[in-house]
C-alpha cells in the first residue's frame, strides 16, 4: 500500500514534467563591442613639407623681431624662377600673417618692384640687394631664399635680412619631398627671358648644348645660365662634346640621374670647352666628392689664373683661393655629400659659396677673362661625380 502511493506520487511528477512549456535556449542580448581597427596612417605629401618649410619661415621672421617684413619669390640656387616658388611665397606670407609677429608687404607691391630696374629679370638675389629692395618697400627685413634639388627632394635655405644694415637676422632650413605636383610645379618656369631648366621635357638646356655659341651670345638680362650641362643626354661612359678628362673619368649612372665621375680611383682632371665670359660671372658645380674620415682630400675649381680649393688638411675642411688677398669664412667639411658649389665674380672680388654659404672671400684686382677660356675642376679624393656645371651672371 505504501509502495502503491508512493509510485503514485513519482508518476504525477514526471507527468507534471513532461507537460512544461519547454524554454528556448537564446543567445546573450548584451551588447558586444569589438576593437576599432587601427588609424590608417597617411603617407605625408609635399604640401605637407611645405606648410613645414612654411612654418620654419614664419619662426625665422619671428626671431628677426621685424614689424613689416617682404616676402620674395623663392628662386632657384641659379636664380630660376619658378611656379614652386611662387607658391612657397604665398605659404610663407600665410604662415607669417596667421602668427601676427609682423606685417607682411603686398605681394603686388614686391611684383611692380621686382619688375622695374635693377631687380629685373631672373637672377639670384644677394643679400644686399635684398635689402635695398626691402627699403623701397619700406620693410624692416625682407625673407629670401633659394632651392636646391636633390633627387626626389629640395633644400630650402632661408633667411631674413635686416634693410638697415643689411645683415641675415635670422635663418632656417627646410626640406621639401618633391611629389608629382610638386613636381610640376618645380618645372614651370617664370622669367622675362628664356627658361633653363625644366623639370621634364625639352628645356633651353637642351638647346644651349645643340648650339653653345648662340646661348652664350645671349645677354644675363636674356636667359640666366650662359652655359649648362647635366650630362643627362651623354651616353654611359662616354664624356660630353668638347669637354677634355683624363682616363679614369666618364659618365656614370647616380641612382636614377648621371654624373661625371670615376671610372678609376686616383687624382682627376676635368676641362670644360673654352667659354667667353662676361667681365663678372657665377661658376655653380653640383658635385659629390670625397669620403668622411679621410684625411687630405680636396677638389679645386679653376677659371684662369683663380683656383678655388676646398679639401685639404687633416680634417679636409680647408678652404682657399689661389692668388688672392683673402678673407676666410666658415669651412665644412663637405665632403661625402652633394653640395652646390659657387664661385663667383664681381669686380675685383671673388667669393666661394658652399650650399648658400660663404666659404671665402678674395680680392683678385688684374683678373682678366682673355677671349675664351676654360673651366678646370680637380679632385684628389674618392667617390668624386659631377652632377652639373652652369655659368650665370651674378
Amino acid at each position: 500500500m505504501q509502495i502503491g502511493r508512493r509510485a503514485a506520487v513519482l508518476a504525477g511528477a514526471l507527468l507534471a514534467a513532461c507537460s512544461a512549456p519547454i524554454q528556448e535556449s537564446r543567445p546573450d542580448s548584451t551588447p558586444r563591442f569589438s576593437a576599432p581597427p587601427p588609424p590608417v596612417r597617411r603617407e605625408p605629401t609635399g604640401i605637407d613639407s611645405v606648410v613645414e618649410a612654411a612654418g620654419l619661415a614664419a619662426k625665422a621672421v619671428a626671431a628677426s623681431a621685424a614689424k613689416r617684413v617682404g616676402i620674395l619669390e623663392i628662386r632657384g640656387l641659379d636664380g630660376r624662377r619658378t611656379m614652386l616658388g611662387r607658391f612657397l611665397a604665398e605659404e610663407i606670407t600665410t604662415a607669417v600673417q596667421r602668427t601676427r609677429t609682423a606685417a607682411v608687404v603686398e605681394r603686388r607691391l614686391i611684383d611692380e618692384m621686382m619688375s622695374e630696374g635693377k631687380f629685373s629679370g631672373s637672377g639670384f638675389i644677394d643679400d644686399s640687394t635684398a635689402a635695398e629692395l626691402g627699403g623701397k618697400l619700406g620693410a624692416d627685413a625682407v625673407l629670401a631664399g633659394t632651392l636646391t634639388e636633390f633627387g626626389d627632394e629640395l633644400r630650402f635655405n632661408m633667411r631674413v635680412i635686416t634693410t638697415k644694415a643689411g645683415q641675415v637676422a635670422s635663418a632656417e632650413q627646410a626640406t621639401i619631398r618633391v611629389d608629382a605636383p610638386l613636381r610640376k610645379l618645380w618645372g614651370q618656369e617664370v622669367s622675362d627671358g628664356a627658361p633653363v631648366v625644366r623639370g621634364a621635357g625639352p628645356s633651353a638646356a637642351d638647346a644651349m648644348r645643340a648650339k653653345p655659341a648662340i646661348a652664350q651670345e645671349r645677354s644675363s638680362a636674356a636667359t640666366t645660365a650662359l652655359f649648362y650641362e647635366d650630362f643627362r643626354d651623354v651616353e654611359e661612359g662616354l664624356v660630353p662634346d668638347g669637354w677634355s678628362t683624363d682616363t679614369g673619368i666618364g659618365i656614370v649612372r647616380a641612382g636614377t640621374t648621371k654624373c661625371l665621375g670615376q671610372l678609376q680611383r686616383g687624382d682627376h682632371k676635368v676641362t670644360t670647352p673654352p667659354l667667353k665670359l662676361p667681365s663678372d660671372f657665377a661658376i655653380e658645380l653640383n658635385a659629390l666628392w670625397g669620403r668622411n674620415g679621410y684625411m687630405n682630400q680636396e677638389m679645386t675649381i679653376a677659371v684662369g689664373k683663380v683656383k678655388a680649393r676646398v679639401g685639404g688638411g687633416y680634417d679636409s675642411d680647408e678652404v682657399a683661393l689661389t692668388n688672392a688677398s683673402t678673407i676666410r669664412g666658415p669651412a665644412g667639411p663637405y665632403e661625402g655629400k652633394r653640395t652646390s658649389f659657387v664661385l663667383e665674380k664681381r669686380g675685383p672680388v671673388f667669393r666661394l659659396f658652399a650650399d648658400g654659404n660663404q666659404l671665402i672671400i678674395g680680392r683678385v684686382p688684374d683678373f682678366t677673362a682673355h677671349g675664351s677660356m676654360p673651366i678646370i675642376v680637380e679632385a684628389s679624393s674618392l667617390n668624386f661625380c659631377i652632377f652639373s656645371l652652369t655659368v650665370r651672371s651674378p
